[in-house]
């Protein structure tokens, strides 16, 4: 900057604080304002620059479809709650641990939900890695998958990813179960006692498919644990049945025996052991993200923003050039 336009900017900051003297809180608020609007011109391109750059991002980033389903705790978990709190006495005395009530069970349930143990399952059950780990976006008109090449060889079922820190070049359990917890919501209302599932995928039909398989697995996860403590009850009320001559614990044993095979019926004869469908997960219409009007309204405004601190940076610089 010369000093004739030092002497210019000068002129102009005097005169502006001459006018609005009688107030020093009015002065800031004008002399900031009239270096905005002088400078307007520097604010419009940059929230145009900047809003053009999110509207584009958000165009950019590929639809993300949400699927829920609606479940409930068994009933079938009160029966046998209560089964086991008649029985706990004579269990103690027995020796053995019947297991845990309704509201346990389905705590425990919840927790297997989200733990890495039951997802990483999951996850090499049904063989979802690539779907999971490399889908780079779907396509509508033929309902196609379509995987990111960098990372994922679909002819080949090959993987030679960057990301990947190991020999293989292939996602670990540990890569996968990260992944997989991002996109999996698990929301319980305790004065309703309902659980509300939900997965997250470019493809709304894998949305749909993954949370009822979600259900399946976990009612099927409990359902098989379950069946496996009681027939090991069953085995050791027998094992000491055979050792016992006494006439009353005969009878104990006997009642426990007869207890815990009618919880093992009822465990095997029921498909939904823990989580009983409410509403069933659907294939989603519209997509749950990216919300690209907000993206663009947020761009706009943040334009505005790093506009007015470009402005008044410029100001701060020129007023150091001219005190030089």
């Amino acid at each position: 900057m010369n000093k004739i336009e030092c002497k210019a900017s000068n002129r102009n900051n005097i005169t502006s604080e001459n006018k609005y003297k009688s107030d020093d809180d009015m002065i800031d608020l004008f002399k900031y304002y009239s270096l905005l609007w002088r400078d307007r011109k520097i604010i419009i391109y940059v929230t145009l620059l900047v809003t053009t750059l999110g509207v584009v991002f958000s165009l950019i980033l590929p639809n993300v479809y949400r699927s829920s389903v609606l479940i409930a705790p068994a009933q079938e978990h009160s029966q046998m709650g209560a089964m086991v709190s008649q029985l706990g006495g004579l269990a103690s005395l027995a020796g053995i641990k019947l297991g845990q009530g309704g509201e346990q069970t389905t705590e425990i349930a919840l927790a297997s939900l989200t733990s890495r143990q039951f997802i990483t399952h999951f996850i090499n059950q049904h063989h979802l890695l690539p779907e999971l780990m490399a889908l780079k976006k779907w396509n509508a008109k033929d309902n196609k998958l379509i995987f990111d090449s960098d990372v994922y060889n679909q002819k080949t079922n090959s993987w030679h990813g960057h990301e990947f820190f190991n020999d293989a070049s292939k996602p670990t359990a540990s890569d996968a179960y990260k992944a997989f917890n991002k996109i999996l919501s698990v929301q319980a209302d305790k004065e309703t006692g309902f659980i509300s599932v939900s997965v997250d995928s470019k493809s709304p039909y894998l949305a749909q498919q993954w949370t009822t398989w979600l259900v399946e697995d976990i009612n099927n996860w409990m359902k098989i644990r379950k069946i496996d403590s009681t027939k090991k009850n069953i085995q050791y009320l027998e094992a000491q049945l055979k050792k016992t001559s006494v006439t009353d614990m005969i009878a104990t044993f006997n009642k426990l025996i007869e207890q815990q095979t009618k919880q093992l019926m009822l465990a095997e004869a029921q498909n939904e052991y823990a989580f009983q469908t409410i509403d069933k997960a659907v294939v989603p219409q519209e997509k749950f993200k990216p919300r690209r009007l907000v993206i663009s309204v947020l761009s706009f405004i943040l334009g505005i923003i790093f506009g007015a601190v470009v402005v008044l940076s410029l100001n701060i610089k020129r007023k150091l050039t001219c005190e030089r």
